[in-house]
């Protein structure tokens, strides 16, 4: 017998990705974030396995000047 699949709700994969819900939303619609499935009527879910996938496709960063290097510059204000 097979063990069902874990279903992660927005919040734990907020958590589980770092990201907010404004940016998940913006990613799905550019269709580079994994869509989720219908739970219920009002109720959606991510496969913990596509959520799982699409964070080990992200590029790492190699060091601290290549994070620094990708970031804006911020005003002398």
């Amino acid at each position: 017998m097979s063990v069902p699949e874990r279903v992660l709700r927005r919040r734990e994969v907020e958590e589980v990705t770092g990201i907010s819900c404004s940016q998940i939303y913006k990613l799905m619609s550019e269709r580079a974030f994994p869509l989720p499935i219908r739970l219920s009527a009002n109720a959606v879910g991510w496969r913990y396995t596509a959520i799982r996938e699409w964070i080990e496709t992200r590029p790492t960063v190699r060091n601290a000047a290549e994070l620094t290097n990708n970031q804006p510059q911020q005003s002398n204000w």
